[in-house]
């Protein structure tokens, strides 16, 4: 995916940033590193590189700012990278038992920023997905739906 991508060195920030926040332990970060690398190959190193020398010298608040600026850049690239994008910060970001605020805030934004075709979903459609048919309850096989909560 990194060679499809215009600058994969806004990826890599971004990336990096969200091993920062993340609050990862070394087995953490390793699982973090098998996923990166699953989804960008080879050329990881060299730009994770790049990415550690342009964030080496900013304070916390100049970090979140470049971020900011990548995922911005980011949504310029094409549909299909834009998702695989968004399916990597997911697998890392939901791989723990906690999701931290930290990392919420960086998904949401990453997902309003990135996010390919979306439609919102009524209530309906929602309130449909709780319902359950419950067995007939009556002789004349009348049925009733349940909210499941």
């Amino acid at each position: 995916m990194i060679d499809r991508l215009q600058n994969p060195l806004d990826l890599l920030i971004c990336l990096k940033m969200l091993n920062v926040i993340s609050l990862s332990d070394h087995e953490s970060e390793k699982r973090i590193d098998k996923i990166v690398s699953k989804h960008l190959g080879d050329r990881y190193g060299e730009y994770s590189k790049q990415a550690n020398q342009q964030l080496v010298d900013l304070n916390d608040g100049q970090k979140v700012k470049l971020t900011r600026e990548c995922l911005v850049h980011l949504q310029g690239e094409e549909d299909a990278a834009k998702k695989e994008i968004l399916l990597m910060f997911e697998e890392i970001i939901f791989a723990d038992d906690e999701v931290l605020s930290s990392e919420r805030k960086f998904y949401d934004l990453a997902k309003s920023l990135l996010q390919v075709n979306t439609y919102e979903i009524g209530p309906s459609v929602e309130l449909l997905s709780l319902i359950h048919i419950s067995e007939p309850t009556r002789r004349r096989g009348i049925s009733y739906a349940v909210l499941c909560l």
